[in-house]
């Protein structure tokens, strides 16, 4: 009895090596497969059967868990076991044709057949299936032959972009607005990489993506590199070859490359514009619009601009900032001259007392400043005529 279990337990550790060393089916669902061949860049293998099948059972007790089968597959497949008859069994029954049980299917991860084989395999005959599936020639031509068809697939076609990349085919780049045509979700990772990466002018689709996304496309391809292209093509936009271009395509520009300060960067850009052509009513105009929206308190700019804005501007609404300017200097900072602007608006409004008292205060400063007071004397008078012309 001693012999018979010392024998037991010299063979139970030659078992589980055995059944360690067969195929590990790492995979418990599709798409777990489907992410591990994905990354690993490996084909799935399908292990597909039913639970009456005599064949399959077989299988599973002695060609699966040999070692050499295991080598193979465990090294150059991300291994999955389908019930056909359960989930999605029947699917890929239906759409890989299988007729027959077991049935075994290699698979790229979107789904491409690379080869299929049905029946009983011994493990000889499962490692020849094995490796026929894995000639270089099977997946490119399951892959064209899927392209010919029809397929718009996009993970398909994302994977045949990367398959004739990394041949170095040239004609991947002819696939790719194929792709972004029939990919209705922009932001996956993979195809912001292909936006990036392939993004040719700023007057596209890819680069209108790029700069509605700005820091989500940081985030995948990396702040640095994304702003070095980004900006790449919005100087190449604004240089526009070495030609002048206009005033409505800077705009056009700055409103996709800077939505938010798109305005604020144009109406800058126009003040220096005006400026150096000595286009002062325009140069005025949009002054006056950076101020009252952009910088109210650049006092320096103002005082700079606002006699331009006194002799070009006639609006209610620019009349009333350039009287708001004056009373407000005036307060800061009594002067002969500002309380004499004051007492204008004062007469404007016909509130003559209030014009008189400004008036006279301005003249008595003038005199104890040893200024001239004929403007102080004469505005008194323009004063009496008007209250007058009035009465």
């Amino acid at each position: 009895m001693r012999n018979y279990f010392a024998v037991v337990f010299l063979l139970i550790p030659a078992i589980l090596f055995c059944q360690n060393n067969g195929i590990h089916f790492q995979a418990n669902t599709w798409d777990e497969a489907v992410a591990l061949a994905r990354a690993e860049n490996k084909l799935i293998f399908v292990d597909g059967y039913t639970t009456w099948c005599a064949p399959c059972k077989v299988m599973d007790e002695y060609v699966f868990t040999h070692e050499m089968t295991g080598d193979l597959h465990n090294s150059k497949f991300i291994n999955l076991k389908v019930d056909m008859e359960k989930g999605m069994g029947p699917l890929l029954a239906s759409r890989y044709g299988v007729t027959s049980y077991p049935a075994y299917l290699y698979l790229a991860w979107d789904g491409t057949l690379v080869h299929k084989t049905q029946g009983y395999q011994n493990i000889e005959k499962l490692i020849d299936q094995g490796n026929i599936a894995l000639q270089p020639y099977r997946l490119e031509r399951a892959l064209n032959d899927r392209f010919k068809g029809g397929d718009r697939i996009p993970d398909f076609l994302y994977n045949l972009i990367s398959f004739r990349k990394q041949k170095e085919d040239p004609s991947y780049k002819d696939i790719i607005p194929l792709y972004l045509d029939s990919e209705k979700d922009w932001m996956k990772s993979q195809t912001m990489q292909l936006v990036f990466d392939h993004v040719s002018t700023f007057d596209s689709k890819m680069f209108l993506h790029m700069a509605e996304n700005k820091y989500e496309y940081s985030d995948v391809v990396g702040a640095e590199a994304f702003n070095k292209k980004f900006n790449h093509f919005i100087k190449e936009a604004l240089d526009n070859g070495g030609e002048p271009i206009s005033l409505e395509r800077r705009s056009e520009i700055y409103e996709v490359a800077y939505p938010r300060i798109a305005d604020r960067m144009m109406t800058e850009y126009k003040m220096g514009l005006f400026l150096d052509m000595g286009e002062e009513e325009k140069y005025a105009e949009v002054a006056y619009y950076y101020y009252t929206e952009y910088d109210p308190e650049d006092m320096e700019g103002i005082d700079r601009d606002i006699p331009l804005f006194e002799k070009y501007l006639k609006s209610d609404e620019a009349k009333a900032y350039i009287r708001n300017y004056h009373e407000e200097r005036a307060r800061a900072n009594r002067t002969p001259a500002s309380l004499l602007t004051l007492a204008r608006y004062s007469l404007a409004d016909f509130d003559f007392d209030e014009a008189r008292l400004l008036t006279k205060e301005a003249k008595k400063m003038a005199k104890k400043a040893g200024e001239d007071q004929g403007p102080y004397k004469d505005f008194l008078k323009e004063i009496k005529r008007v209250k007058k012309q009035n009465a």
